[in-house]
Protein backbone atom coordinates (compact mmCIF):
# COMPACT_ATOMS: atom_id res chain seq x y z
CA UNK A 1 0.00 0.00 0.00
CA UNK A 2 1.21 3.48 -0.86
CA UNK A 3 0.57 6.19 1.69
CA UNK A 4 0.20 9.67 0.21
CA UNK A 5 0.82 12.86 2.14
CA UNK A 6 -0.24 16.22 0.77
CA UNK A 7 2.73 18.43 -0.03
CA UNK A 8 0.48 21.46 -0.46
CA UNK A 9 -3.07 22.76 -0.19
CA UNK A 10 -4.83 24.65 -2.93
CA UNK A 11 -6.28 28.01 -1.99
CA UNK A 12 -8.73 28.69 -4.77
CA UNK A 13 -11.70 31.03 -5.15
CA UNK A 14 -14.02 28.05 -5.70
CA UNK A 15 -15.79 27.59 -2.37
CA UNK A 16 -18.06 24.78 -3.53
CA UNK A 17 -18.35 22.28 -6.35
CA UNK A 18 -20.87 24.23 -8.43
CA UNK A 19 -18.95 26.61 -10.65
CA UNK A 20 -15.61 24.81 -10.77
CA UNK A 21 -14.48 24.45 -14.40
CA UNK A 22 -14.83 20.86 -15.53
CA UNK A 23 -11.27 20.84 -16.82
CA UNK A 24 -8.13 22.75 -16.00
CA UNK A 25 -6.92 25.49 -18.32
CA UNK A 26 -10.39 26.73 -19.27
CA UNK A 27 -10.17 29.80 -17.03
CA UNK A 28 -6.61 31.20 -17.22
CA UNK A 29 -8.04 34.49 -15.94
CA UNK A 30 -8.58 32.96 -12.50
CA UNK A 31 -5.62 32.74 -10.13
CA UNK A 32 -5.20 30.35 -7.21
CA UNK A 33 -2.40 29.66 -4.75
CA UNK A 34 -0.54 26.50 -3.79
CA UNK A 35 0.46 26.61 -0.13
CA UNK A 36 3.28 24.12 0.46
CA UNK A 37 3.83 22.39 3.79
CA UNK A 38 7.32 23.41 5.04
CA UNK A 39 7.42 20.34 7.29
CA UNK A 40 7.37 18.09 4.21
CA UNK A 41 9.26 20.12 1.60
CA UNK A 42 11.66 22.98 2.07
CA UNK A 43 12.19 25.86 -0.31
CA UNK A 44 15.00 23.98 -2.04
CA UNK A 45 12.42 21.53 -3.44
CA UNK A 46 11.22 24.33 -5.72
CA UNK A 47 14.64 25.43 -6.91
CA UNK A 48 14.43 26.11 -10.65
CA UNK A 49 10.64 26.35 -10.75
CA UNK A 50 10.91 29.85 -12.21
CA UNK A 51 12.06 28.16 -15.42
CA UNK A 52 8.86 26.11 -15.67
CA UNK A 53 5.82 27.77 -17.27
CA UNK A 54 3.25 24.97 -16.80
CA UNK A 55 3.00 21.94 -14.55
CA UNK A 56 0.81 18.96 -13.79
CA UNK A 57 -0.79 18.83 -10.36
CA UNK A 58 -1.67 15.47 -8.86
CA UNK A 59 -4.35 16.00 -6.24
CA UNK A 60 -7.18 14.35 -4.36
CA UNK A 61 -10.93 14.59 -4.89
CA UNK A 62 -11.32 15.45 -1.21
CA UNK A 63 -15.09 15.91 -1.48
CA UNK A 64 -15.34 12.30 -2.73
CA UNK A 65 -12.90 10.48 -0.45
CA UNK A 66 -15.75 8.51 1.11
CA UNK A 67 -17.75 8.03 -2.08
CA UNK A 68 -18.43 4.53 -3.37
CA UNK A 69 -16.39 3.35 -6.34
CA UNK A 70 -18.43 3.05 -9.52
CA UNK A 71 -17.65 0.91 -12.55
CA UNK A 72 -19.70 3.18 -14.79
CA UNK A 73 -20.62 6.86 -14.61
CA UNK A 74 -22.76 9.31 -16.58
CA UNK A 75 -20.58 12.18 -17.84
CA UNK A 76 -22.38 15.55 -17.71
CA UNK A 77 -20.96 16.24 -21.17
CA UNK A 78 -23.25 13.48 -22.52
CA UNK A 79 -26.33 14.91 -20.83
CA UNK A 80 -26.31 12.35 -18.03
CA UNK A 81 -28.09 9.84 -20.27
CA UNK A 82 -25.22 7.59 -21.34
CA UNK A 83 -22.99 5.46 -19.15
CA UNK A 84 -19.29 4.99 -19.74
CA UNK A 85 -16.65 3.07 -17.82
CA UNK A 86 -15.20 5.23 -15.08
CA UNK A 87 -11.68 4.77 -16.45
CA UNK A 88 -12.83 6.17 -19.81
CA UNK A 89 -13.84 9.42 -18.09
CA UNK A 90 -12.53 12.00 -15.64
CA UNK A 91 -15.21 11.33 -13.06
CA UNK A 92 -14.24 11.79 -9.38
CA UNK A 93 -15.85 8.44 -8.49
CA UNK A 94 -12.63 6.51 -9.08
CA UNK A 95 -10.98 3.48 -7.40
CA UNK A 96 -8.36 5.96 -6.15
CA UNK A 97 -9.85 9.48 -6.09
CA UNK A 98 -6.91 11.26 -7.73
CA UNK A 99 -7.14 14.22 -10.07
CA UNK A 100 -4.69 15.53 -12.67
CA UNK A 101 -4.65 19.18 -13.73
CA UNK A 102 -2.42 21.22 -16.00
CA UNK A 103 -1.88 24.76 -14.66
CA UNK A 104 0.18 27.80 -15.56
CA UNK A 105 2.75 28.69 -12.91
CA UNK A 106 3.12 32.21 -11.57
CA UNK A 107 5.45 33.85 -9.06
CA UNK A 108 6.82 31.92 -6.10
CA UNK A 109 7.04 33.46 -2.64
CA UNK A 110 7.75 30.32 -0.64
CA UNK A 111 5.73 28.60 0.70
CA UNK A 112 3.18 30.05 -1.74
CA UNK A 113 3.19 29.43 -5.50
CA UNK A 114 0.61 31.22 -7.63
CA UNK A 115 -1.06 29.28 -10.44
CA UNK A 116 -3.63 30.03 -13.14
CA UNK A 117 -6.30 27.87 -14.72
CA UNK A 118 -6.75 25.44 -11.83
CA UNK A 119 -9.99 23.47 -11.47
CA UNK A 120 -9.65 22.61 -7.78
CA UNK A 121 -11.96 23.21 -4.86
CA UNK A 122 -10.58 25.41 -2.10
CA UNK A 123 -8.45 23.44 0.41
CA UNK A 124 -7.88 20.52 -1.98
CA UNK A 125 -4.84 18.40 -1.02
CA UNK A 126 -2.09 18.36 -3.65
CA UNK A 127 0.28 15.38 -3.67
CA UNK A 128 2.77 16.25 -6.38
CA UNK A 129 3.78 18.78 -9.02
CA UNK A 130 5.53 17.78 -12.25
CA UNK A 131 6.73 20.08 -15.06
CA UNK A 132 4.80 19.94 -18.32
CA UNK A 133 7.01 19.03 -21.29
CA UNK A 134 5.34 20.25 -24.50
CA UNK A 135 7.65 18.28 -26.80
CA UNK A 136 6.56 15.02 -25.16
CA UNK A 137 3.04 15.72 -23.92
CA UNK A 138 1.40 17.81 -26.62
CA UNK A 139 -0.34 15.49 -29.10
CA UNK A 140 -2.37 17.56 -31.59
CA UNK A 141 -4.14 14.58 -33.17
CA UNK A 142 -5.13 12.90 -29.88
CA UNK A 143 -8.84 12.24 -29.49
CA UNK A 144 -11.55 11.60 -26.91
CA UNK A 145 -14.78 10.54 -28.57
CA UNK A 146 -17.16 11.70 -25.84
CA UNK A 147 -15.50 15.13 -25.50
CA UNK A 148 -14.09 15.96 -28.94
CA UNK A 149 -14.13 19.75 -28.57
CA UNK A 150 -13.82 22.45 -25.95
CA UNK A 151 -17.16 23.34 -24.32
CA UNK A 152 -19.05 26.29 -25.83
CA UNK A 153 -19.18 29.57 -23.94
CA UNK A 154 -22.39 31.41 -23.18
CA UNK A 155 -22.81 35.16 -22.96
CA UNK A 156 -22.94 36.43 -19.37
CA UNK A 157 -24.88 39.51 -18.33
CA UNK A 158 -25.57 41.13 -14.96
CA UNK A 159 -28.74 42.40 -13.33
CA UNK A 160 -28.87 46.04 -12.25
CA UNK A 161 -28.47 44.88 -8.66
CA UNK A 162 -25.35 42.86 -9.49
CA UNK A 163 -23.89 45.69 -11.58
CA UNK A 164 -24.23 48.04 -8.61
CA UNK A 165 -22.30 45.65 -6.38
CA UNK A 166 -19.60 45.01 -8.98
CA UNK A 167 -19.05 48.65 -9.90
CA UNK A 168 -16.16 48.78 -7.45
CA UNK A 169 -14.93 45.25 -8.25
CA UNK A 170 -14.05 45.07 -11.98
CA UNK A 171 -11.63 42.18 -11.47
CA UNK A 172 -14.32 40.11 -9.76
CA UNK A 173 -16.69 40.86 -12.63
CA UNK A 174 -14.17 39.59 -15.19
CA UNK A 175 -13.55 36.40 -13.23
CA UNK A 176 -17.27 35.73 -12.89
CA UNK A 177 -17.64 36.00 -16.65
CA UNK A 178 -14.71 33.60 -17.11
CA UNK A 179 -16.24 30.66 -15.25
CA UNK A 180 -19.98 31.32 -15.61
CA UNK A 181 -19.64 31.49 -19.41
CA UNK A 182 -18.80 27.77 -19.21
CA UNK A 183 -22.27 27.16 -17.69
CA UNK A 184 -21.71 25.31 -14.38
CA UNK A 185 -25.09 23.60 -14.58
CA UNK A 186 -25.40 20.01 -15.74
CA UNK A 187 -26.72 19.80 -19.27
CA UNK A 188 -29.97 18.14 -18.18
CA UNK A 189 -30.59 21.00 -15.75
CA UNK A 190 -30.11 23.79 -18.27
CA UNK A 191 -33.73 23.78 -19.41
CA UNK A 192 -34.94 24.92 -15.98
CA UNK A 193 -35.25 28.64 -16.67
CA UNK A 194 -36.93 29.52 -13.37
CA UNK A 195 -34.35 28.12 -10.99
CA UNK A 196 -31.81 30.45 -9.41
CA UNK A 197 -28.48 28.78 -8.67
CA UNK A 198 -26.04 29.84 -5.97
CA UNK A 199 -22.35 29.24 -5.49
CA UNK A 200 -19.48 30.66 -3.42
CA UNK A 201 -16.64 32.33 -5.25
CA UNK A 202 -13.69 34.26 -3.80
CA UNK A 203 -15.58 35.20 -0.65
CA UNK A 204 -18.78 36.14 -2.45
CA UNK A 205 -22.19 34.52 -2.74
CA UNK A 206 -23.16 34.49 -6.41
CA UNK A 207 -26.69 33.84 -7.65
CA UNK A 208 -27.33 33.19 -11.34
CA UNK A 209 -29.81 31.64 -13.72
CA UNK A 210 -29.86 30.54 -17.33
CA UNK A 211 -32.26 31.46 -20.11
CA UNK A 212 -32.47 31.45 -23.90
CA UNK A 213 -29.93 34.28 -24.09
CA UNK A 214 -27.23 32.90 -21.79
CA UNK A 215 -26.39 33.32 -18.11
CA UNK A 216 -27.67 36.17 -15.97
CA UNK A 217 -25.95 37.01 -12.69
CA UNK A 218 -28.85 37.92 -10.42
CA UNK A 219 -26.98 39.00 -7.30
CA UNK A 220 -23.48 39.15 -5.83
CA UNK A 221 -23.14 39.54 -2.08
CA UNK A 222 -20.23 39.13 0.36
CA UNK A 223 -20.22 35.69 1.97
CA UNK A 224 -21.18 35.73 5.65
CA UNK A 225 -18.26 35.10 8.01
CA UNK A 226 -17.70 31.47 8.94
CA UNK A 227 -19.16 30.53 12.30
CA UNK A 228 -16.89 29.10 14.96
CA UNK A 229 -17.50 25.40 15.69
Amino acid sequence: MLELRPIARMRSPFGQKLGIPRQSGLTPEIESELHFDPEILGEAALRGIEGVSHAWLIWGFSAHFDAAVRDTVRPPRLGGQKRLGVLATRSPYRPNPLGLSLVELGPLAYPVLRVRGADLLDDTPVYDLKPYLPWAESIPDARCAWAPDAPPRLPVRFSAKAETTLADHPELRARLVAFLSLDPRARWESEDRDRVWATRFAGWEVEFRGDAVGIEVVAVEPSPPAQSP
